[in-house]
């Protein structure tokens, strides 16, 4: 009898001790899911956050341009119309142009 009572404690503990394998595995390819799944989930949040912060230094690099084109523009802008006035000035009459002058020099007084 004692006998069987060994053989039947051998067999419960293998087959326990198989019933642990097969949870542990089972645990084990669960971990590996999740984890695999996190860290898809941490990379896509990265890839968000790179792109987002890749649009926004694109678009304040393409706003500087854009704003140092428009004063460039308005510079030479201003540069022509000095010079349009200089010819303007030059092709008047002299007197014209001494009338002129009082006239600046008389509102500049008041």
């Amino acid at each position: 009898m004692h006998s069987l009572v060994q053989l039947q404690t051998a067999w419960r503990c293998a087959s326990a001790y198989r019933k642990y394998q097969q949870l542990h595995s089972a645990t084990v390819v669960m971990q590996k899911y999740a984890r695999g799944w996190a860290v898809r989930r941490d990379v896509r949040l990265q890839h968000a956050a790179t792109t987002k912060v890749q649009t926004i230094f694109r678009g304040y690099v393409t706003k500087k341009a854009f704003e140092f084109t428009v004063s460039r523009l308005v510079k030479m802008q201003s540069v022509g119309r000095m010079l349009l006035q200089r010819s303007a000035r030059s092709r008047r009459k002299p007197a014209e142009a001494v009338a002129t002058s009082r006239l600046h020099v008389s509102v500049a007084l008041f």
